[in-house]
């Protein structure tokens, strides 16, 4: 075993909204057109604008076959991965016989490992951290015997208020992950923590954010994996809050804790991911445009983990689920203009509870039928108690998840007024 110091980040200066070079050198890279292999030299880049997404700008011998447009399967040398992409534009130059251009993955949302080679262990991970919020003090997370540690940028201050001004995106943070006593370990095992990071900085902000520009290293410093991607992440907008808005780094770090004591052992396919990510969604959208939809399939996704996944109407199961999870379903008195509409209810008009209320504001969009059996008349109608209807879900989806990963610490409310810190109700 060799035995490595502790790899703190190298702090970096970010430029808001301009692209990023992945590589500090171009790569080598074998086409196939037409049944021939040509090789050429590429430099990734992460587009920011209009949205991040992953580029390769190249230099070639001309190719007549070649068109914008065309999907061509390549192979990246000399890690061996044999992506698709597909050639976003093309530029001949006569006089040398040369063509400039650049390409995409095809499809775009395609996650591209680079191995040198693929069993060998690493040592380090390093990545850099794209739209995520400035924290007071460094970021460690100790979770087993792994260690992450995450920095702010050098010119964090400037990133933000450029990015408040304008949005769109832009690095914020880098960061480390090693083990504690200087084990090598697997590419997997650094794969899992970064989309157990990814997933908990996300949840963290309530809003994709994602980790960028992934190395593993060998002791010696030599990258021998990296990771080429596009995931989701929203332009920047200080509006979406969740519930640790504000949080400190213990906050965080008791978090990750729990998130990884299940994290490991989940598969894509894993009803709360799923829940996670319509959660993440709706907090974009808002109490308009989907957002009280997908706030409603975030729960019912999230009812099949307890157990209450038939029946109808689909409030008896939502009432069920957060009932199970120590949480109250009464509407409560911070939503006042919620409380205030239901006392001019009557008879069947009058909300029963939270998971009535929020079922009726997404009926009425996704059933918008008119009479006697219109929901409009049961559906709040202000848009303050609309608002509130919908902050509520989220804040049901929130605790839900917070259940599910057994978190016992504390969280916002975002239904009172200055969305206070409290203990989760399960563990008051």
């Amino acid at each position: 075993m060799i035995r490595i110091e502790p790899h703190k980040p190298r702090q970096k200066i970010a430029h808001p909204n301009r692209a990023i070079k992945l590589s500090k050198k171009a790569i080598a890279i074998k086409l196939l057109v037409d049944g021939t292999a040509v090789k050429i030299k590429a430099r990734p880049l992460l587009k920011l604008q209009p949205y991040p997404r992953l580029s390769f700008k190249f230099k070639a011998p001309y190719i007549n076959s070649l068109n914008q447009g065309d999907i061509v399967p390549i192979e990246i040398l000399p890690y061996g991965s044999k992506p698709k992409v597909r050639f976003t534009s093309i530029s001949n130059c006569w006089f040398t016989k040369n063509i400039r251009g650049s390409f995409r993955l095809a499809p775009p949302s395609y996650i591209c490992d680079l191995f040198e080679k693929r069993h060998q262990q690493i040592h380090v991970v390093k990545f850099d951290i794209l739209n995520f919020p400035e924290f007071p003090t460094d970021i460690k997370l100790r979770v087993d015997h792994w260690k992450i540690e995450i920095i702010a940028v050098r010119n964090i201050d400037n990133v933000k208020n450029s990015l408040e001004n304008e949005g769109g995106y832009s690095l914020t943070h880098s960061g480390t992950i090693y083990h504690s006593d200087g084990k090598a370990f697997s590419v997997d095992d650094a794969i899992c923590l970064l989309d157990a990071l990814r997933f908990c900085l996300s949840f963290a902000k309530g809003a994709f954010c994602s980790t960028i520009m992934e190395v593993g290293i060998d002791n010696h410093g030599k990258p021998l994996w990296r990771r080429f991607s596009n995931q989701h992440v929203k332009p920047w907008d200080g509006g979406t809050h969740s519930c640790f808005y504000g949080m400190d780094s213990k906050v965080l770090a008791d978090f990750f804790s729990v998130i990884w004591n299940r994290f490991r052992d989940f598969k894509p396919e894993e009803p709360i991911l799923h829940a996670t990510n319509l959660y993440l969604t709706s907090n974009v959208y808002g109490p308009v445009h989907g957002g009280p939809i997908l706030m409603q399939a975030a729960l019912e996704c999230l009812s099949h983990i307890f157990g209450y996944n038939k029946g109808k109407p689909v409030s008896k199961r939502i009432r069920k689920t957060i009932i199970a999870a120590g949480i109250d379903p009464l509407i409560p008195n911070n939503c006042e203009s919620l409380i205030l509409e239901n006392k001019n209810h009557s008879g069947k008009e009058k909300w029963d509870d939270g998971p009535h209320v929020i079922t009726m504001l997404r009926n009425n969009i996704v059933h918008p039928r008119v009479g006697k059996s219109s929901y409009k008349n049961i559906m709040p109608k202000s848009e303050n108690a609309i608002y509130e209807s919908w902050n509520l879900g989220q804040m049901y989806i929130e605790l839900l998840i917070l259940n599910i990963f057994g978190y016992n610490g504390i969280y916002r409310n975002r239904t009172t007024k200055n969305w206070q810190w409290e203990y989760v109700p399960w563990a008051k």
